[in-house]
C-alpha cells in the first residue's frame, strides 16, 4: 500500500509540475510571438523624422539587489500634425546588464537633438521603433518558451515521444 502512497504522490507531483511548465511555456510563447510578429511587421512599417529628445543609461536592482542597467532613447515624432512620444528602439525582452559600459555603448548611435529615421506602425500611429525587426533575444525566449510547453506537455502525458 505504501508503494500506491508514494505512486499516487509522485504522479501529483509530477502532473503539478507538468502544468505549471505548460502555462509558463503557453504563456512566454504567446508573449515572445507577438513581440517577433510586431517586430517582422516593422520592416512593413512607414517612416516619420523623428528627434531624440533623451539619451540615457538607467540604474535598476534586479531581483537579488544588485545594480543592472539599462540603456533607454526616448523619441518623438509626428504622423497626421499629431505629435507622438516612445522609447521603444526595438521589439526585444527589456535588456538589463550588470555593465554600465553595455548599456552605455547602446545608446551610442544617438544623440540628443538628432533627427532620426521613425518607423510607425500605420493603423496604431503610437506604435513605432527606430530599428526595424527583432532582437534575437526574443527568438531565443520563444525557443527556450517552446521547449518548455513541450515538457509540462510531456509532464502531462499528452505528449508521446
Amino acid at each position: 500500500m505504501e508503494f500506491v502512497e508514494k505512486l499516487i504522490a509522485w504522479a501529483t507531483l509530477n502532473h503539478l509540475i507538468g502544468l505549471g511548465m505548460a502555462l509558463f511555456g503557453a504563456v512566454g510563447l504567446a508573449w515572445s510571438s507577438y513581440k517577433a510578429w510586431l517586430g517582422g511587421s516593422s520592416l512593413f512599417w512607414r517612416e516619420a523624422v523623428g528627434e531624440i529628445i533623451e539619451v540615457s543609461v538607467k540604474q535598476q536592482r534586479d531581483h537579488d539587489g544588485d545594480r543592472v542597467y539599462a540603456p533607454r532613447v526616448d523619441y518623438r515624432y509626428q504622423v497626421n500634425s499629431v505629435d507622438y512620444e516612445n522609447k521603444e528602439g526595438q521589439f526585444r525582452v527589456i535588456e538589463t546588464r550588470s555593465s554600465k559600459t553595455w548599456a552605455t555603448e547602446q545608446t551610442k548611435p544617438y544623440a540628443m537633438g538628432e533627427r532620426v529615421v521613425v518607423y510607425y506602425n500605420p493603423w496604431c500611429h503610437s506604435q513605432s521603433v527606430l530599428e526595424q525587426g527583432c532582437s534575437l533575444i526574443v527568438l531565443v525566449v520563444w525557443g527556450v518558451a517552446l521547449a518548455t510547453l513541450l515538457g509540462g506537455l510531456f509532464l502531462l502525458g499528452l505528449l508521446h515521444l
